[in-house]
């Protein structure tokens, strides 16, 4: 099968006024997450599930009955946001799920946009597609996204 040549994806311009945003993460960064959520909700954003709160119980398979909504859930608010942040960690695991949720969902916003917050020290293709942007800080961000 031959590839074909084709337009890249340029996405519109991003709506004016508060973004629903969706802040990922890993688990054991939990409290520097909680600051982050709180950071965002003090700029006028609307987070679309703020995982920080919930108590997710360990191991994860033992309590599943537990955990299965609030799994769901988090999938929900990755795929309501219009904005979507990724704490990056090199051992991030379902942080990978929720930004694969993200970027998967057909929406009605104009522009979504997923930020991949932190140092890094690998990519992956997907690292190269329009709708995603890497950031140093959070306060990178928080600016960008004035209105």
């Amino acid at each position: 099968m031959e590839c074909t040549d084709h337009e890249p994806y340029v996405p519109p311009e991003k709506e004016p006024g508060p973004q629903l945003v969706y802040i990922s993460g890993r688990a054991a960064n939990i409290e520097s997450a909680r600051t982050i959520v709180e950071a965002f909700e003090r700029a006028g954003h609307i987070v679309t599930f703020d995982w920080t709160c919930i108590d997710v119980l360990k191991p994860y398979m033992a309590n599943f009955e537990h955990n299965q909504p609030i799994a769901q859930a988090m999938l929900e608010g990755a795929k309501d946001a219009s904005v979507f942040i990724l704490l990056w960690d090199n051992h991030l695991l379902g942080a990978l799920t929720e930004l694969g949720a993200f970027l998967g969902k057909e929406s009605p916003h104009k522009e979504r946009i997923a930020y991949i917050v932190g140092p890094r020290e690998r990519f992956s293709i997907f690292d190269t597609l329009p709708q995603i942007r890497h950031c140093e800080t959070v306060e990178e961000v928080i600016e960008e996204l004035k209105y």
